[in-house]
């Protein structure tokens, strides 16, 4: 297993693609199980290889991709993680709850996906079927 490095940005941007058909990762060694996986396509995500819940193997998740992600903001979010497994939480759970899940978030993000383009022409038809009101 290679040894864990001080990772860059220029040195993760410069990771070659990995042999078809495999992927590898490279360690941080500031923070202890965050890693940099690329895939033979040459994408780069950064993940977090711990045990979760209590597991007997530890498990890779997944932080973000590489460029949506910075890596001082993925060393952030990871040690957020560690500390939130350290509690005996599961990070993605913890996440989930943390959403906004009010009558005005859930229906704002349904406008959002469902009604974003035809808001419009959904209004017009409204008003052109409605009498004037009366005074």
């Amino acid at each position: 297993m290679p040894k864990p490095r001080v990772l860059t940005e220029p040195y993760i941007k410069a990771l070659k693609a990995a042999p078809a058909g495999q992927r590898y990762a490279v360690a941080d060694a500031l923070v202890p199980g965050l890693k940099v996986r690329v895939t033979d396509r040459g994408a780069k995500s950064f993940i977090l290889w711990r045990r979760y819940g209590g597991a007997a193997n530890p498990a890779a998740r997944a932080l973000g991709s590489v460029g949506v992600l910075t890596l001082a903001a993925a060393r952030e979010k990871a040690r957020g993680w560690i500390e939130t497994i350290k509690r005996g939480q599961d990070p993605r759970h913890v996440a989930a709850e943390r959403e906004d899940k009010s009558f005005g978030a859930v229906m704002e993000e349904y406008l959002k996906r469902h009604v974003a383009g035809k808001r419009a022409e959904l209004f017009a038809g409204i008003f052109k079927a409605k009498s004037p009101i009366p005074k």
